[in-house]
């Protein structure tokens, strides 16, 4: 028995040396929620300063391997613009579009869906749209010209692509916070799934898609931000489960990394931005990365998981909405 133990022993030693298998320290298994899971804890700075203008309230999304940032509102010069860029490692940025056809705007919704990049709806120079672009190589836009359109609407936590379709949740129309869900199989035509998810109105939440389900985290209600959770099998009924550990968040992002959802910084508590991270692996429990990043607290930033590490882009910096940023930071 001895024996074999120390064969076991010096084969584990020898795989060790292959300097092609990465150590497990560190690395995510997609497929076991007990793995190890370090993303979010130590955050490393890419770019100081990117070559677009600073910015928040941007699009983001991973493309044909690339790393997008489209539109937004920028601090110098100020406004709102529909420019596009993108990276192939999230150092190196390409501008691809000085001007596209769509309109600038901020709070819209960016995804990939059927093998095309979106834009949707949005705040479009000031005016509530329900438009709806796509492009099937970044640089070459099409209007979609839905004849059933999405609502106008913005600041619904981006869309989000779930069972063949995507998904618009909440968010505010011209009216007021909304709690109603739609979803379009195509862009062209927009259904109204439910006109009342049951879950309080709401704007500036995230809408992710994680185990196979739409999943709602926190927002604002037009007076307080919330810190609520919750999920939907179909996007017509919805279920809340425990609150979570983390306070009140608003203006945050929720990319979800290596299975498991994270939340990264926003407003905390309606007291201004912060860089805290959390994570879960299925919703109810969760477990704090870092209560203070090495990033600066922000808001209304993007953040996706490109190339095995999260990825976090732009933002407000300032709790009075003045001071934006360009910088880029990345965690394994």
């Amino acid at each position: 028995m001895k024996k074999i133990g120390t064969l076991i022993a010096l084969s584990i030693a020898a795989l060790a040396g292959i300097s092609c298998l990465p150590s497990l320290k560190g690395h995510e298994n997609p497929y076991d929620p007990n793995a190890i899971f370090t993303a979010g804890t130590t955050w490393h700075n890419a770019v100081a300063s990117a070559p677009f203008a600073c910015r928040y309230s941007h699009g983001c999304a991973v493309f044909k391997n690339k790393l997008w940032v489209i539109g937004g509102v920028t601090q110098n010069p100020y406004g709102w613009t529909n420019d596009v860029w993108y990276s192939g490692n999230g150092t190196n940025w390409v501008q691809l579009k000085v001007n596209p056809p769509f309109h600038a705007r901020m709070d819209f919704g960016c995804t990939v869906f059927n093998d095309k990049l979106w834009v949707v709806c949005g705040n479009a120079e000031g005016q509530y749209s329900n438009d709806v672009w796509s492009s099937s190589d970044g640089d070459t836009w099409v209007n979609m010209a839905p004849t059933s359109p999405p609502p106008r609407r913005m600041r619904f936590g981006n869309i989000a692509v779930f069972k063949n379709r995507m998904w618009i949740v909440g968010g505010l129309d011209i009216v007021e916070q909304t709690n109603d869900v739609w979803s379009s199989a195509d862009g062209i035509t927009w259904t109204r799934q439910t006109a009342n998810g049951g879950f309080q109105a709401r704007y500036d939440h995230t809408v992710s898609v994680f185990d196979d389900r739409l999943w709602i985290v926190g927002g604002f209600n037009g007076t307080t931000p919330r810190n609520d959770i919750w999920y939907s099998s179909n996007g017509i009924n919805w279920t809340q489960i425990t609150a979570p550990e983390f306070g009140q968040h608003c203006w945050h992002t929720a990319p979800v990394h290596n299975n498991r959802i994270m939340i990264i910084g926003g407003s905390y508590n309606g007291t201004g931005p912060t860089n805290d991270v959390w994570y879960t692996s299925g919703g109810s429990t969760w477990t704090v990365a870092t209560a203070g990043a090495q990033f600066p607290p922000r808001l209304e930033h993007t953040a996706v998981s490109f190339n095995g590490s999260v990825w976090l882009i732009g933002g407000q910096v300032s709790d009075g909405g003045t001071v934006y940023t360009n910088d880029i930071w990345y965690s394994e």
